[in-house]
């Protein structure tokens, strides 16, 4: 997997652009577009093997945030220098749940009111389909973008 978004700035740190990566999924063909395959994770493991050098770069800390659990992995990753659309990206979040569902979730950094009026220019996929399509939840600093993956077995639910 190669990211072209990479890009470094004189006299700044070096900032991961996810555009040209996460676009498909999120704003043209949808969630589903590339199958189940995670964004930057290898989706059989739950300890948290990353697949893209350039992400791990850029990861401050990765918490396995479903603990004991033997039904569903679930880590995240905090980031740092790292955008979607110019606008700051806090954190990406791999599940994969009891039934062998998959999704991925996108923390977006809001605070600033120029972050604001970029995420509100997004034209997010909004399929008809409601699984192909990503689910977005805006509070007054951050919006979570959820794009489900699909299932292993072709199953939505249990």
């Amino acid at each position: 997997m190669v990211l072209v978004g990479f890009a470094i700035s004189a006299g700044h740190a070096a900032v991961l652009d996810l555009t040209p990566f996460l676009k498909d999924r999120l704003e043209d063909k949808g969630c589903q577009s590339r199958g189940m395959d995670f964004d930057f994770h290898q989706a059989s493991s739950r300890d948290g093997e990353l697949t893209d050098q350039q992400f791990k770069q850029h990861v401050i800390r990765s918490k396995d945030i479903s603990g004991e659990s033997a039904t569903r992995w679930d880590v995240s990753y905090t980031l740092k220098d790292t955008t979607y659309r110019g606008i700051p990206v806090k954190s990406m979040q791999f599940v994969i749940g009891k039934s062998y569902d998959a999704s991925q979730r996108i923390v977006l950094d809001l605070r600033k009111a120029a972050d604001k009026q970029k995420f509100n220019h997004i034209k997010f996929n909004q399929s008809k389909q409601s699984d192909m399509a990503p689910q977005i939840e805006k509070t007054a600093h951050s919006a979570e973008i959820y794009c489900y993956l699909g299932n292993r077995f072709g199953m939505d639910e249990m």
